[in-house]
C-alpha cells in the first residue's frame, strides 16, 4: 500500500537536490487506465525507427535499440518527479532530418550526435543555472499565448494538409478522431459520467485507448491498415550490440569541433520549438491539477529542463535519436490529467500514480511481440490522434493565457507564422509584434502580472513543504 498525504499536501517522496524521487508501490500506486494508454504509447514509439534511419543510415536492428532505449529513458522524469508523460520533439524532426542529410552518409550519425548533444547542454545549461524558469516566467503572455496556440495548430494542421496522414486513412482517423474528442472533452458525455453510467465511467477512465481500439477495427475493416498478429517470439530483446556499434560515438568515433559548432544554429532552433512544449506543458499540469485541492502539484521548470537534458545527453553519448527527447508527451499527459480531474480522489489517488503508469509502461509494451504486433500497424494513425488530441486541447490553452485584445492579436500573428514558417519565425515575429504594439505601461502590467503568478506559485509551494514537514 502506497503512503498516503495529508490533504493538500504532495504527495511523498525522497528528496535528491531538487529531484523528488517516488517508487512505485511505496510512494504512489501506478494507475490501471494510464497503464493501458501507457501501452499504447508504447507501440508509437515504433514510428521512430525510420526516423532514426533516415537521420543515420543504420540497420532497422540498431534503431530499433534506441527506440528502445529513448523509451527506457522516460523513467527519469518519474523518478526525478515531474507529474508528466514523455514524449519527442516531433515538430523539429524536420528540421533534424534537414542537418543530417546535409551531411556525407559516413557523417551523419557523428552530426546527429552533435546537434542532440549541443541540444542537451542547452537544456542542461538553462536547468542547471535556473534560467529556464526565469525565461518562462517573464515572457510576455501574449508571446507564450502565440506559441501555445501555434503549436496546437500546427499539430493538427500537419494532420490535415495534403500529404498528411488524414489522407492516407481517410475513414479511420476521422471517425476515430471525433469518438476520441466526444470521449475526452464533451460536456454531454461527462454529463454521462457525472449520473453514474457505468459504460460511461468505463470508457472515460480509459482516456485515448477507445479511439485506439476503434482505429485498430476500422483499419482492419476498410482495409486501410489491415490487421496483422504474431506471437512468437514472445519476448523481443533489443540488439543493444548492434545500436552501440553503428550509432554511439563511443564506437564510431565523436564529432568534431567544426560538426558541433554547425549543429548549435539548429540546436537553438529545437531548442525554441522544446520550450513551446514546456510552455504548453506548464499550462496543461496547471488547469489539469487546478480542480484538485487534495493534492499540491509542483512542476518544476528548471527541473524539466534538466530531465530533458540528462535524456538528451545519454541519448547523444549511446545512440543519438532523430526525435529528440521532449519533456512532454502531449496527447498523454493531457489525457492522464483528465482522468485525474474526472475520477477524482478515490478513481485516482496521485497525479504521479498516473505519470509512473504512462512512462513505465511503453518500454515494457516493446518488448512483447503480440501486443506491438496487432498495434503496430495503426501507429501512425495513433500518431495523428496524439497530435489532434494536443491541438484540441492546447487551443484553449494558449487563448487562455491571453489576457486582452492586443494580446489575442500577437498571439494570433505568432501561430499563423509558426504554422506557415516554423518555431523560430513566429518566435521572431512575436517579438517584433510586442515592441511595436505593446505601450510602456502594457509591458510594466505585464511585468506584474507575471511577478504574481511566480508567488502565488512559490505560495501554493511553501504551503505543501509546512504540510509535508508537519506530517
Amino acid at each position: 500500500m502506497a503512503m498516503k498525504r495529508e490533504y493538500g499536501a504532495e504527495q511523498p517522496y525522497i528528496k535528491c537536490g531538487m529531484f523528488k524521487v517516488r517508487i512505485p508501490f511505496i510512494h504512489c500506486n501506478p494507475t490501471f487506465p494510464e497503464a493501458i494508454q501507457g501501452m499504447c504509447n508504447g507501440v508509437l514509439c515504433f514510428g521512430a525507427i525510420s526516423t532514426i534511419m533516415l537521420c543515420t543510415g543504420v540497420s532497422e536492428e540498431a534503431a530499433f535499440a534506441a527506440a528502445f532505449l529513448s523509451t527506457f529513458l522516460y523513467l527519469i522524469n518519474s523518478l526525478a518527479g515531474d507529474p508528466t508523460v514523455c514524449g519527442w520533439i516531433m515538430p523539429a524532426i524536420p528540421l533534424v532530418v534537414a542537418f543530417c542529410q546535409g551531411y556525407p552518409e559516413e557523417l551523419r550519425v557523428q552530426a546527429m550526435a552533435a546537434l542532440q548533444l549541443m541540444l542537451a547542454a542547452i537544456f542542461l545549461f538553462l536547468g542547471g543555472t535556473g534560467l529556464a524558469k526565469k525565461v518562462i516566467a517573464y515572457v510576455p503572455p501574449s508571446i507564450k499565448g502565440g506559441i501555445v496556440l501555434g503549436a496546437a495548430i500546427a499539430s493538427i494542421f500537419g494532420e490535415y494538409k495534403e500529404g498528411g496522414r488524414v489522407g492516407q486513412f481517410p475513414v479511420t482517423i476521422m471517425v476515430s478522431t471525433v469518438v476520441m474528442i466526444f470521449f475526452l472533452y464533451s460536456p454531454v458525455f461527462k454529463s454521462w459520467v457525472k449520473k453514474g453510467n457505468p459504460i460511461a465511467k468505463i470508457l472515460a477512465s480509459l482516456g485515448l485507448v477507445p479511439a485506439v481500439v476503434l482505429a485498430m477495427i476500422l483499419a482492419g475493416v476498410t482495409g486501410e491498415s489491415p490487421t496483422q498478429f504474431s506471437l512468437f517470439p514472445i519476448v523481443t530483446i533489443p540488439n543493444f550490440g548492434a545500436m552501440f556499434r553503428e550509432l554511439s560515438p563511443l564506437s564510431v568515433g565523436f564529432p568534431s569541433i567544426g560538426i558541433l559548432l554547425s549543429a548549435l544554429p539548429t540546436a537553438f532552433a529545437i531548442y525554441i520549438v522544446a520550450f513551446g512544449d514546456t510552455l504548453v506543458l506548464k499550462e496543461i499540469v496547471r488547469d489539469g491539477t487546478a480542480s484538485r485541492k487534495d493534492e499540491y502539484c509542483e512542476l518544476n521548470v528548471n527541473r524539466v529542463s534538466i530531465t530533458a537534458g540528462l535524456r538528451n545527453l545519454i541519448l547523444g553519448l549511446l545512440c543519438p535519436f532523430g526525435p529528440l527527447a521532449s519533456p512532454l508527451g502531449a496527447a498523454f499527459t493531457i489525457s492522464m490529467l483528465q482522468g485525474y480531474q474526472d475520477r477524482g480522489e478515490k478513481g485516482f489517488y496521485s497525479v504521479h500514480g498516473g505519470a509512473m503508469s504512462g512512462n513505465y509502461m511503453p518500454f515494457l509494451t516493446m518488448l512483447f511481440t503480440p501486443i506491438v504486433s496487432l498495434v503496430r500497424p495503426i501507429a501512425p494513425i495513433c500518431m495523428s490522434l496524439c497530435l489532434v488530441s494536443q491541438g484540441f486541447t492546447c487551443t484553449a490553452s494558449g487563448i487562455g493565457l491571453c489576457r486582452d485584445k492586443a494580446d489575442l492579436s500577437i498571439a494570433g500573428a505568432i501561430a499563423a507564422v509558426m504554422v506557415a514558417k516554423g518555431a523560430a519565425w513566429g518566435f521572431a515575429v512575436g517579438i517584433v509584434c510586442y515592441i511595436f504594439i505593446a505601450s510602456s505601461k502594457k509591458r510594466q502590467e505585464d511585468i506584474a502580472y507575471n511577478r504574481s503568478v511566480i508567488e502565488a506559485e512559490e505560495e501554493e509551494e511553501r504551503k505543501a513543504l509546512a504540510l509535508r514537514q508537519g506530517a
